[in-house]
């Protein structure tokens, strides 16, 4: 499989933590939903007119001894396994609210994206 060429990005969340890359839990497996993942939130993105390289990751892969250290985060968060990013949404809330709108909840639904 070809790397998603954002998956450096989502896996040290922009660049914020670049360790995260080499990380010993990051398996081949991990890799792998990362790019499935990747390729569908791409695809949602363009089917909606935005360009996803874009936006910044805030949160990607997160190793379980990280995760464990984020407030109200689910013990087996799917971030630990490659299979939830956030991203950086501006103060209007406009990327949250446009992933509300019907087209968007059709396309999320299509693709097995949820919120």
């Amino acid at each position: 499989m070809t790397n998603h060429p954002l998956l450096n990005a989502y896996l040290t969340a922009s660049g914020a933590y670049p360790q995260r890359a080499n990380h010993p839990e990051l398996t081949s497996e991990l890799l792998n939903n990362a790019n499935s993942l990747l390729t569908k939130v791409q695809q949602l993105f363009e089917e909606l007119g935005l360009k996803l390289d874009k936006y910044k990751f805030s949160s990607g892969f997160r190793p379980t001894d990280v995760n464990a250290l984020v407030p109200n985060a689910a013990k087996k968060s799917l971030h630990s396994i490659c299979l939830a990013v956030d991203i950086v949404d501006d103060k209007g809330q406009s990327l949250a609210k446009l992933m509300q709108s019907a087209k968007a909840i059709k396309i999320r639904l299509k693709l097995g994206i949820f919120l």
